[in-house]
């Protein structure tokens, strides 16, 4: 599966926020789900130092206009500690609606998009390795990612662009450590997709929600001794 990322954001500052609502417990878009969630939305707070540029602090909250009722299918991803880090060829997981191979006009991309939830494991490339394979682009260190095969075939795509990059720690706990921003084109070889590192963020998403009790600190990250 083929998860790239694309470059326009879901929301923008003038748009009308009642057009908009989160549904929780989506799986299939063409099918209303009994056990789905509909929950217009009170707030979208943007990140002050996006750089639409580089892509820097690509990062959004939206505030819900009521409680979330959480259940198997409804729950909240655990955020990690701002010290985290993921090592080098760890294996994580993508999900998404996006598309399924790259599309080659504007067009396709909406053909393309998958109809249920999709999932793909993706390796983390090292912040050198990825300034290697995407010369034209400013990967920044401390607040992005980069993550993708070096014979690519799997990734992110064109409509994935939000979703989360999940790593798993020793424990078994998953917890969100990138958020998907863009990339090069869909499952290129040698071009790894770069996502927002969470660990970076936490402490603005603590400043916004005013509750660091959805943190959960991963008592042993994995650490892979291959360096991809």
């Amino acid at each position: 599966m083929n998860l790239t990322n694309s470059d326009d954001n879901t929301f923008s500052r003038s748009r009308d926020l009642a057009l908009f609502e989160a549904v929780l417990g989506e799986h299939s878009i063409l099918t209303e789900e009994s056990y789905e969630q509909r929950i217009e939305l009170a707030e979208v707070i943007f990140h002050d130092d996006y750089d639409p540029k580089t892509k820097r602090n690509d990062i959004a909250l939206l505030r819900l206009a009521e409680p979330a009722r959480l259940n198997q299918r409804v729950s909240p991803a655990c955020l990690p500690e701002e010290d985290v880090k993921v090592g080098s060829g760890s294996t994580c997981v993508v999900t998404g609606w996006g598309d399924t191979e790259e599309p080659e006009t504007q067009y396709d991309v909406y053909q393309l998009m998958s109809d249920v939830l999709l999932e793909a494991e993706v390796p983390i490339v090292s912040y050198w390795s990825c300034r290697h394979r995407l010369p034209g682009y400013d990967v920044d260190r401390t607040s992005q990612v980069c993550a993708g095969y070096t014979e690519g075939g799997v990734d992110t795509c064109q409509g994935d662009s939000g979703g989360p990059l999940m790593c798993e720690s020793r424990d078994g706990h998953w917890f969100l450590y990138g958020i998907t921003s863009y990339g090069e084109g869909c499952a290129q070889p040698r071009t790894p997709a770069v996502y927002t590192r969470v660990p970076a963020m936490v402490a603005w998403i603590r400043a916004h929600t005013g509750d660091s009790s959805a943190t959960y600190i991963p008592r042993a990250v994995p650490q892979a001794a291959a360096t991809v």
